[in-house]
């Protein structure tokens, strides 16, 4: 779980690096219009860094729920079969 936490934090600061570049060229033909894509992109990349939040909670929580599950017995190996042996 943290070698996903750690992953997810390298991710958001790739992020807000590409951000901080994209965040110099924004433009706009007014300062209005500037500041209104600037809103944007801001929250293109809260959006963005809020992905990375909610796949690292979805992984921690298959890891956790797998180390929990009990193990299937031996010999058995999911569903019983259908097969039915031929009758002549």
């Amino acid at each position: 779980m943290d070698r996903n936490l750690n992953n997810a934090n390298r991710l958001k600061a790739g992020i807000e690096v590409e951000a901080a570049a994209a965040e110099c060229a924004v433009t706009g033909q007014t300062s209005a219009a500037k500041a209104e894509n600037l809103r944007h992109l801001q929250a293109l990349i809260s959006f963005k860094k809020r992905e990375i939040d909610i796949n690292t909670s979805y992984e921690n929580a298959k890891l956790a729920c797998h180390e929990y599950q009990s193990p299937q017995p031996s010999g058995t190996s999911g569903a019983a079969s259908t097969d039915a042996p031929a009758n002549d």
